[in-house]
């Protein structure tokens, strides 16, 4: 696995993986409107390993930039199931740190919703 730290298999001090995010982090995900909290965040399939999982980015700036080019999309602050981990695309282009994903999220709050345009 790439990681943004080093060759991504090496320990860091407190025991995580390179590959790994910190779970003290706060995770943004531009969505689909109408989510609440407690509602699970939409998860995508990785063609790759055939697997779904729920994308997210460590930047607010990030999120509401994704959700103003998408009139049906809202910015959310979610939570992740671990293991959470560096979205593998994102860190080959070595922005791993920006960008996460892991099985299965949920919204903890709406911080911007995105109004209809008419």
């Amino acid at each position: 696995m790439a990681g943004n730290l080093g060759s991504g298999i090496d320990d860091v001090p407190d025991g995580r993986r390179a590959d790994q995010v910190s779970t003290d982090t706060a995770y943004y995900r531009a969505d689909v409107r109408d989510l609440n909290p407690g509602d699970a965040a939409t998860r995508t399939l990785d063609p790759l390993d055939g697997k779904e999982y729920t994308y997210a980015t460590t930047r607010l700036d990030v999120a509401r930039g994704i959700a103003a080019r998408h009139p049906d999309f809202s910015v959310y602050r979610v939570t992740l199931d671990e293991p959470i981990e560096e979205d593998p695309d994102a860190a080959q282009d070595g922005i791993g740190e920006l960008f996460v994903r892991s099985p299965w999220g949920a919204v903890v709050d709406v911080v911007d919703e995105n109004e209809t345009r008419s």
